[in-house]
């Protein structure tokens, strides 16, 4: 399946690597970029992203095929300000960490002809912005697409056909699973290598005591330079399901607190163990 009218909202690390793979897999393609940051728009244009690109809506009347790459808490208003220049049968997908509540909000939004498939990129870089886009970014990566109850048989063919064309894996997760799932696998290793830097810098044993560091800290803190903004979105959009998993990460912290105070050797071993075990199977 070619896809020739596509029109990309957001042109940040994920929409600018969505042009440039679309582009490297379908030459031929008319690519649209919508962003409000003139800046980011002619950096696009000049490096050949797209074909052309403006700050207004109206420029996607004429795509089959549109990908909303914006922070998760503004995917709604952006689809919403789409709206009246969406053509009967246009497939809609985003590329938001957090699904179930923008699935329903949007659903609920579009009329019967216009469709809304969820997606999500399991991929990305620390480094956020158009200037770090990448054409092979989705290259044998998982794309988790949440389809609904409500969803059109052929927009989510269409939709697994747009991300199986610039090299993604598709899944299917029904969304509410979904936010589940990446509280615990994303959204908290997010929280806790923000929170481990802000221990550390918080230590006043030495000064510039990251210059002591390893390559653990560095490995283990390396998302911690993942955009602040960005992420405050995807934490309080998916807040249920990351306190959730918050709470059973702190039980788990509490075990081997427990067991360090108390000199429980077997214990230790057994959380270390256990751990190292998944590890070297997953």
């Amino acid at each position: 399946m070619k896809f020739e009218n596509v029109a990309v909202v957001g042109l940040g690390l994920i929409g600018g690597s969505v042009c440039r793979a679309i582009k490297k897999f379908n030459s031929s393609a008319n690519v649209v970029g919508i962003d409000s940051d003139k800046e980011v728009l002619q950096f696009a244009k000049k490096e050949g992203l797209v074909d052309s690109v403006s700050t207004d809506f109206n420029v996607a009347s004429g795509s089959n095929f549109v990908v909303v790459a914006t922070y998760v808490d503004s995917i709604y208003d952006t689809v919403e300000k789409l709206l009246p220049e969406l053509r009967k049968g246009c497939v809609v997908t985003d590329v938001g960490s957090v699904k179930s509540e923008i699935v329903n909000k949007v659903e609920n939004l579009l009329p019967q002809e216009i469709h809304f498939i969820g997606s999500h990129p399991i991929a990305g870089k620390e480094h956020s912005g158009i200037e770090n886009s990448d054409a092979g970014l989705f290259e044998g990566k998982k794309i988790v697409i949440t389809p609904s109850e409500r969803s059109d048989i052929s927009a989510i063919n269409e939709t697994t056909a747009f991300w199986s064309s610039i090299g993604g894996e598709v899944v299917r997760l029904d969304p509410i699973v979904h936010d589940r799932v990446f509280a615990y696998v994303s959204h908290l290793p997010h929280v806790v290598a923000y929170s481990l830097i802000n221990s550390v810098a918080s230590s006043d044993v030495v000064d510039d005591i990251f210059n002591y560091s390893g390559g653990g800290l560095h490995d283990y803190t390396r998302i911690a330079a993942s955009s602040p903004e960005m992420w405050k979105s995807i934490f309080l959009q998916n807040r249920d399901s990351l306190l959730e998993s918050i709470k059973t990460f702190k039980l788990n912290l509490e075990k081997a607190e427990s067991a360090i105070k108390n000199n429980d050797l077997n214990e230790l071993m057994h959380i270390l163990e256990n751990a190292q075990k998944l590890k070297l199977s997953n």
